[in-house]
């Protein structure tokens, strides 16, 4: 992926959607871990990763178009 600043991205999860499970790699870890695909699950998904005092990893699902239009796909 090339963005219009020419920075490349190198996320080695970049384009494998549901494949790359970061969750599950905090879980593995002893951590917290969960997927939020709404705005809405946001909130009380950030609180059960507080509540839970170990690392956590957010993995939030979003569609780049919903956030920024000019976002290439």
């Amino acid at each position: 992926f090339q963005a219009e600043d020419g920075i490349r991205d190198r996320s080695p999860s970049r384009g494998l959607g549901d494949v790359y499970k970061r969750q599950e790699l905090a879980q593995a870890y002893g951590g917290h871990g969960e997927v939020v695909r709404s705005s809405n699950e946001f909130p009380p998904a950030l609180e059960r990763a507080r509540q839970s005092n170990k690392a956590a990893i957010i993995d939030l699902r979003t569609d780049p178009k919903a956030i920024n239009p000019l976002t290439p796909a």
